[in-house]
């Protein structure tokens, strides 16, 4: 197991030493796996679980500690080492004990993404859960302030910024559908959410010191990543690179056709690829290649440069042979909220196979597949 960590809080003043314990957290002394530690006739685990305030994931590389802009209070985030749990904690300075301000509870994982938090210049703490199974932003405004939730819906925010003046977040979202992603706006105290950006596939930006101006990272099926400059109030976005080179751009490449696949077993819709010849010709059964992105938690069904894009074009090559493709975003992949993300828990790999059947169904139904010659690879 990782090594369980202990936090601890100095006085620069005197250089008194006192332990911040993390007792109090609720839930910490629950063991969640109890009742299959109970059917291996093992004990529960007595006491609090062990912890970790060591973010893996955490953006900013380091401690998951964060202090607000007049260094009157600090944040912590807390995870059980057993990833069922965790905690966002404030500090109580004159008792040296943690407060407990959220808890996010999984019985699968807490997700290693979504976890940013932060202060506001006036003290609100605002972060990320994915508690109504999408990770959405949340704000506690005041020392003690239940939480509120600033963005709602079956989509998800990533990287929130706040603007320099603590009035309105900027975020990544992919709300037209899971594989577009657009940067987004809201009001710190809610409301409509307004998106910055029409560029499909943006992976990253960065906010200017006006906050007037984006400096976006974004791609496309076929498009590198690129960088281009975005006017928060409105208007086109300015190109600044184009690394294709005129070879790359001179080829006529297939596009995907986002496919929605209806799962026979429950799980809803499954997002893919299809990759195939323009005009189906009439009467002929397509050999099939199904495609398997790795990672697991991974996305590799969207509007962004593929994470395979060597795969995308061996596809290219593979329809010019006389085949249809198809790739999933199977269950357990990025960019479905948290019930997709969790739904191969303690049954790895038979979710993801039922969902590759039902795509091989799809494509025999919708688009002359072969299910007789049909390959999968990835």
């Amino acid at each position: 197991d990782p090594v369980p960590q202990r936090l601890w809080l100095v006085n620069i003043g005197d250089a008194s030493v006192r332990e911040l314990k993390f007792d109090a957290l609720p839930g910490i002394k629950v063991d969640p796996m109890a009742a299959f530690r109970k059917a291996a006739k093992k004990p529960a685990l007595e006491g609090a679980r062990p912890v970790q305030v060591l973010l893996s994931g955490d953006n900013s590389g380091g401690p998951a500690i964060r202090w607000s802009p007049d260094g009157r209070q600090a944040a912590v985030m807390v995870r059980a080492i057993d990833n069922k749990d965790r905690w966002i904690a404030g500090v109580d300075f004159t008792n040296a004990q943690l407060q407990s301000r959220h808890r996010l509870t999984d019985p699968a994982w807490i997700n290693w993404t979504f976890n940013d938090f932060g202060f506001a210049p006036d003290g609100a703490l605002w972060f990320l859960s994915e508690e109504s199974g999408w990770s959405h932003l949340y704000m506690a405004d005041g020392a003690g302030g239940a939480p509120r939730a600033l963005t709602s819906g079956q989509w998800e925010v990533s990287q929130p910024v706040l603007s320099s003046d603590g009035r309105r977040f900027l975020f990544l979202c992919n709300r037209a559908w899971p594989g577009d992603y657009e940067v987004c706006e809201v009001d710190r105290n809610g409301g409509t959410v307004r998106e910055v950006t029409a560029l499909d596939g943006v992976e990253d930006f960065v906010v200017s010191p006006d906050d007037a101006r984006l400096l976006v990272r974004h791609s496309g099926s076929y498009l590198p990543p690129q960088v281009a400059v975005v006017d928060i109030r409105g208007g086109k976005s300015t190109e600044l690179t184009d690394t294709r080179t005129p070879a790359y751009k001179a080829r006529t490449w297939i596009q995907p056709e986002y496919v929605q696949v209806p799962s026979k077993h429950g799980a809803g819709t499954i997002w893919g690829k299809y990759y195939g010849p323009k005009q189906l010709q009439p009467g002929k059964h397509y050999p099939i290649v199904m495609f398997v992105h790795g990672a697991g938690y991974l996305q590799n069904v969207s509007e962004r440069y593929p994470n395979y894009f060597r795969e995308q074009m061996f596809h290219n090559l593979l329809v010019e042979r006389g085949y249809i493709v198809m790739e999933l975003d199977y269950r357990a992949s990025e960019g479905y909220g948290r019930k997709w993300r969790t739904d191969i828990y303690r049954r790895m790999g038979t979710p993801e196979l039922e969902d590759y059947l039902d795509g091989l169904d799809w494509l025999v139904d919708n688009k002359q597949g072969d299910r007789e010659r049909a390959g999968i690879y990835g």
